[in-house]
């Protein structure tokens, strides 16, 4: 399947193997959408890059920690989508369900999380473009 980001580049989704280098992990606690603020970019879903040492489900773990607090043992791979920019990069999503929270004292490039009912309750100035990307709402409402 494919899409047309917000910058005018393509982007495939595709069911592949996870082992990309970036991730991005669509959480839910008590049935609401867990995401974080980060500092550049805004409200959006957790994610990062993945660590030389780690797999990506490793990496989707550690990333939700570092990012929102969230503890979970149920991290998922859904799919993986490629956005063809000027340097590519393929991202491996999974869903997680978040058991609990630990505060902590920082969370890393991000102000920690952000939980809403709905996406669409994250104001617009805060919001990440990633929450308008037909790619990533597309993935939403197939698992969610």
């Amino acid at each position: 399947m494919e899409f047309i980001d917000q910058l005018g580049c393509r982007v495939v989704l595709q069911r592949d193997k996870p082992v990309h280098d970036h991730v991005l992990v669509i959480a839910t606690y008590q049935g609401r959408f867990v995401l974080t603020h980060q500092k550049e970019r805004g409200i959006e879903f957790p994610g990062g890059k993945r660590e030389a040492h780690e797999s990506t489900i490793e990496a989707a773990g550690r990333e939700l920690f570092e990012e929102t607090g969230g503890r979970t043992s149920s991290l998922k791979y859904i799919t993986t989508y490629t956005v063809h920019a000027d340097t590519p990069f393929t991202k491996d999503v999974f869903t997680a369900v978040i058991s609990s929270f630990e505060p902590r004292d920082h969370y890393y490039e991000t102000y920690g999380p952000v939980i809403v009912d709905r996406l669409d309750e994250v104001e617009r100035a805060l919001r990440s473009r990633l929450l308008d990307d037909d790619c990533i709402n597309y993935i939403v409402s197939e698992v969610i």
